[in-house]
């Protein structure tokens, strides 16, 4: 079949139809694509058709032989410009969070003020101090058991007795000297044997012996008294002297008196010595 026979109308419109589908079909692809990628450029959705020829027809003259010229033109480029649609943003609800509301403000409570507190003040305790016994009025006559305090010194007379003595005695006693005095270590006394003197109640004085208590049954032990003396005591320290009574004793006497005229600082101290008849 030759090569060079004309077109027949339908055979035109035909193929221009095709391009004219194929131009649809490549529009509606980039069209297509460019709602899948909304961010491509409207160049890359629909490239310029440049592949186009300029087709010219020469009507059939019935004369001569029907010659078909294609003549090539200078394509032009076809631009289309597409203006994306802008993807519909469907809003979301924003959730909005619920405003809490202030509590009310608890009014503050009122801290108490600290009361001031005491500062115990060190008191230094007093030293214990023995009560001493006041002094003895001079003139006073004690009674067996009682003590004879004078400026810190104490002389006592007990334990007298007239049944069950021995060694020919018709009384027997003892007498203790105590020295109270703590404001010095010792005390000089002098107490001696022949400042102390027994008398009835007729004034018939007695003989005395000592020994030291307590009291032996060895008679031997015996001294008289006025060979007793005592110069110093201690302080808190005493002594102690057991004391027999020899002689006659008459029916009619009712008691005996025992004087110490001196021992340290006791003066003229005086004890009464009733004889149970």
């Amino acid at each position: 079949m030759p090569s060079n026979l004309p077109l027949k109308p339908w055979q035109i419109a035909a193929l221009i139809g095709v391009v004219v589908i194929l131009c649809l079909c490549l529009m509606i692809a980039n069209a297509v694509s460019g709602i899948l990628k909304p961010k491509a450029t409207p160049t890359e959705l629909f490239p310029p058709i440049t592949s186009l020829a300029t087709l010219t027809l020469t009507a059939q003259s019935p004369t001569s032989a029907p010659i078909v010229a294609i003549t090539p033109t200078t394509p032009t480029p076809i631009v289309i410009t597409a203006t994306p649609m802008p993807a519909t943003h469907t809003p979301t609800a924003t959730r909005v969070p619920p405003t809490a509301a202030p509590s009310p403000t608890s009014e503050p409570s009122q801290t108490p003020t600290p009361k001031p507190t005491a500062t115990p003040t060190s008191t230094a305790s007093p030293t214990a101090t023995a009560t001493l016994a006041p002094d003895t009025a001079p003139g006073t006559v004690l009674d067996v058991g009682q003590t004879w305090h004078q400026q810190n010194l104490a002389l006592t007379l007990n334990n007298a007795r007239f049944a069950g003595v021995a060694c020919n005695s018709v009384l027997e006693f003892d007498l203790a000297i105590e020295n109270d005095e703590t404001t010095i270590p010792e005390l000089v006394i002098g107490w001696r044997g022949e400042d102390m003197t027994l008398a009835d109640d007729q004034n018939k004085p007695y003989d005395m012996a000592f020994q030291p208590a307590p009291r032996s049954p060895d008679c031997t032990k015996y001294q008289p008294i006025k060979s007793f003396t005592q110069s110093a005591l201690a302080s808190k320290a005493s002594v102690k002297i057991a004391i027999q009574v020899t002689g006659t004793l008459p029916d009619t006497v009712k008691e005996f008196t025992l004087s110490v005229a001196k021992a340290g600082r006791i003066q003229n101290a005086k004890w009464k010595i009733k004889i149970p008849r």
